[in-house]
């Protein structure tokens, strides 16, 4: 259970902005996006070694571990960036801004959508010269924007925490840039080619919050600094109909064959090159012929070794996935991780898991989501039933920016409801009990007056429920250090 809910938080992290939780079934290898196609690998009858093959199996699951984030990125750039225009819902061509405008409702069917902010993306090529970025001051707002590099980690965080919501200029500049900036411009450099910005302005749920918020998008600006001082419209970009977009991102990295997958991974690492900290797995990589930079097509390998490569994606995921539900704190009922989210290093089991279920993670500092499917006994959560969510006076989930309580289907997906009930907060007016303390009510009927501004109404099914903390609080009592952790939510019949 640990492993799923961990799996669906990430996602949440993400903003499931890649499609990469449309749960659509993987396609067959052959309907994989271009450039992936490389050498077809058939089945041999060579005499096999079961001690070299063994060898190879044992370091090509290595590889494909350290190699999984830098391929699932690469496959949700070319998947969310493959459209002409901004569409409003986390997707742009690359090199342009996709604010959303709206909060995702109901009907759209997102999985774990987040109705606290309103998102704002980009992904960018800074390996030929750096990009500035405007950032709009956003006052009484809580605002993060991150900044992760082709291996998903986390090189830069601005926003309320880092910045105090002050207006930023920024170049975003590539591993090999040394140049001058202009005056006034912060640089904060990116250890690989592509970047991808997650951004987040807190909004209200109306029309006019979407209107205030939006202003706030479109004073960002984003342009390659050759640009800079030049009014510049973004020309409408090709769209590439070989590029799957009906497909999870997460499903089409898995269906990659394992020469498929280093093919790209080679590729991919000469403008997202390793860390220096890699050089050592990179060399012993090279006793099955992958080097970064040159096609691999498998044709170095011993035919009987190659064989037995084909196992390696198989077993590779088997082994994150396990991962992933080890690393993860469960307690009274609720789940989550906080270490080393965001922050790898050579960690590359713990960077492995995070893309495979979210594809990438704000920091911890920034957004915490604990995640619950049962009851402080351990009970699945049914909708027959009547819950409470109890906080002492002093209690509340110590967020610096904002926090909030959202309840889903099983799927994870916003539950319709005649009220339009969908999550509480601390900005939408929830009334504290005469001691100081918090009641919420997870019940399908009105608890009644004077308390359905603390109420959640579940479907008749399964639910789950996930807790936001927007930058937690650092100091005790924080989720951060373990001295204060969310409270079990309670049955009362």
């Amino acid at each position: 259970m640990a492993a799923r809910t961990f799996r669906i938080v990430l996602m949440a992290l993400a903003g499931a902005l890649a499609l990469g939780c449309s749960g659509v079934s993987a396609p067959p290898p052959a309907a994989v996006p271009p450039d992936y196609e490389v050498l077809a690998v058939t089945k041999v009858q060579a005499p096999a070694d079961p001690k070299k093959n063994a060898a190879a199996l044992a370091l090509a699951i290595d590889g494909y571990i350290y190699g999984y984030p830098l391929v699932t990125m690469e496959v949700m750039r070319r998947v969310v960036t493959n459209v002409a225009a901004p569409t409003g819902r986390g997707r742009a061509p690359q090199g342009q801004l996709a604010p959303e405008r709206t909060l995702p409702s109901v009907h759209e069917r997102a999985v774990a959508p987040e109705l606290d902010t309103l998102n704002s993306t980009a992904w960018i090529d800074v390996s030929d010269e750096p990009w500035v970025i405007e950032l709009p001051a956003t006052p009484g707002r809580y605002a993060v924007f991150s900044f992760l590099d082709g291996w998903t980690e986390v090189f830069a965080s601005l926003g309320t925490r880092t910045t105090g919501g002050r207006a930023q200029k920024i170049a975003l500049t590539g591993p090999g840039f040394a140049g001058q900036l202009p005056t006034g411009v912060v640089e904060h450099k990116s250890p690989t080619g592509l970047v991808w910005m997650l951004g987040r302005i807190q909004s209200g749920d109306s029309p006019a919050e979407f209107a205030k918020v939006g202003v706030l998008q479109d004073r960002m600006r984003l342009y390659p600094l050759s640009a800079a001082g030049q009014a510049v419209a973004p020309a409408a970009a090709p769209v590439d109909p070989r590029i799957q977009d009906n497909t999870a991102v997460r499903e089409q990295t898995r269906a990659l064959t394992v020469v498929q997958f280093f093919h790209l991974l080679a590729q991919q690492m000469v403008e997202n090159p390793p860390a220096p900290a890699d050089a050592d797995l990179i060399a012993r990589l090279g006793a099955l012929g992958f080097v970064p930079g040159q096609p691999f097509d498998g044709k170095a390998l011993d035919p009987a070794v190659l064989q037995a490569l084909q196992e390696v994606p198989k077993r590779a995921q088997v082994e994150i996935f396990a991962h992933l539900a080890e690393r993860t704190k469960s307690q009274d009922g609720w789940s989550y991780q906080i270490a080393g989210v965001g922050k790898y290093g050579s960690r590359y089991l713990d960077r492995a898991a995070t893309t495979m279920d979210g594809i990438a993670a704000f920091l911890p500092e920034d957004v915490v989501l604990p995640v619950s499917h049962n009851d402080v006994n351990g009970t699945n959560y049914s909708g027959a039933a009547r819950y409470v969510l109890h906080f002492d006076k002093g209690q509340l989930p110590p967020a610096d920016g904002l926090w909030s309580l959202t309840l889903y289907d099983e799927g994870f997906r916003l539950v319709d409801n005649e009220d339009h009930r969908h999550r509480v907060s601390s900005k939408t007016g929830i009334k504290p009990n005469r001691d100081g303390s918090l009641d919420i009510y997870i019940q399908r009927d009105s608890p009644g007056k004077g308390r359905e501004t603390n109420w959640l109404p579940p479907p008749i099914t399964k639910f789950v429920l996930v807790l936001r903390l927007y930058q937690p609080r650092k100091n005790a009592p924080s989720i951060l250090d373990g001295s204060w952790s969310p409270p079990g939510v309670i049955r009362v019949e």
